[in-house]
């Protein structure tokens, strides 16, 4: 949780209004390591099912699904330069893809950076509040 988990938890946390009204956690120990977690959250209309594993061999996905469609972004979720979008059906409308220079690291670097140039202390892009519930997630589920 502590690790990668961090990055599904801060994923979910963009999509939620507000600190979700129910959090269920269940982990799954290996010697002692908590090597797999199923996790669901729920805040007003929006449900969140994430799997986090550090014994899944697959790929890394995320999906959002909504009553019109969904949004999917491919392997390794959060740094893929991948997203597709599907209608209800399940049909692929649209996928595009985003070149970078690295693993995608570099952004959150970059943003940093133009952040302390411009003497912000936090950025736009992700606040104190959605870092904060991120955490506050976490601990709830440890």
């Amino acid at each position: 949780m502590l690790d990668y988990g961090v990055y599904s938890i801060s994923f979910d946390v963009g999509f939620l209004e507000e600190f979700p009204n129910v959090v269920e956690g269940r982990r799954i120990d290996f010697n002692g390591l908590d090597m797999d977690w199923q996790i669901f959250m729920s805040c007003k209309d929006v449900q969140v099912h994430t799997n986090i594993s550090a014994q899944f061999a697959s790929t890394s996905k995320a999906v959002i699904v909504g009553d019109k469609g969904s949004i999917e972004w491919e392997h390794q979720f959060n740094r893929t330069n991948q997203v597709s979008l599907y209608d209800a059906d399940g049909q692929k409308l649209e996928t595009c893809v985003y070149e970078y220079a690295s693993q995608g690291f570099e952004y959150e670097i970059e943003e940093v950076y133009r952040c302390m140039i411009d003497g912000r202390l936090e950025s736009e892009k992700v606040s104190w509040r959605s870092s904060f519930e991120t955490l506050r997630l976490m601990d709830m589920l440890l």
